[in-house]
């Protein structure tokens, strides 16, 4: 026989082949291409996930306050979104755990480039994977490489696009002439 407490602090009795085993799961909407991290441990040029683990941030500056009279110390980072490019600013307990991106990097070779138009504000380039497929990214006219793809002649050179991806979501990082 096991004891376990119920709710109204009174010992009660359960035989232990009727006891269960717990599971438990990340359930949250980025739970598998996130990794735990104590928050004393994110570091300057690292990714977490800030405002609540809604935005995959690149860490630009990370300062730790010093443990109080009645407190634990306490971790305040400021990111970057990688995806919007929007500031944003957390304060952490240096001991508690943060959700870290698992940030995948990729280098494509670029075969054309929709530029945008009336209809849309952003264009579309097309590229090569490793498995000769081809995928097509959005890419922002705010996106620093908007103004490379327009003067770039994809019928005469050939070019690399290196991208940044997490979960579902992959952004042009940069591009360069092969």
């Amino acid at each position: 026989m096991v004891r376990t407490r119920s709710t109204q602090h009174k010992m009660v009795k359960k035989p232990a082949d009727v006891m269960e085993e717990e599971t438990f799961q990340n359930v949250g909407a980025h739970s598998t291409n996130t990794e735990s991290k104590q928050a004393s441990g994110i570091r300057k040029s690292g990714y977490c996930m800030l405002r609540k683990g809604q935005f995959p941030c690149k860490v630009m500056d990370v300062s730790t306050s010093k443990t109080g009279k009645h407190g634990s110390a306490k971790v305040h980072v400021t990111g970057v979104d990688i995806f919007t490019g929007q500031k944003y600013e957390e304060l952490f307990m240096s001991s508690k755990d943060v959700e870290c991106p698992k940030i995948t990097r990729h280098d494509y070779t670029a075969i054309m480039f929709r530029e945008a138009d009336d209809f849309y504000d952003y264009g579309t380039i097309a590229v090569l994977n490793d498995q000769n497929l081809v995928i097509r990214l959005r890419v922002e006219k705010s996106n620093k490489s908007y103004q490379n793809l327009l003067d770039a002649d994809f019928e005469n050179k050939c070019y690399s696009v290196k991208t940044i991806k997490f979960g579902d979501q992959e952004k042009l990082e940069s591009i360069k002439e092969e």
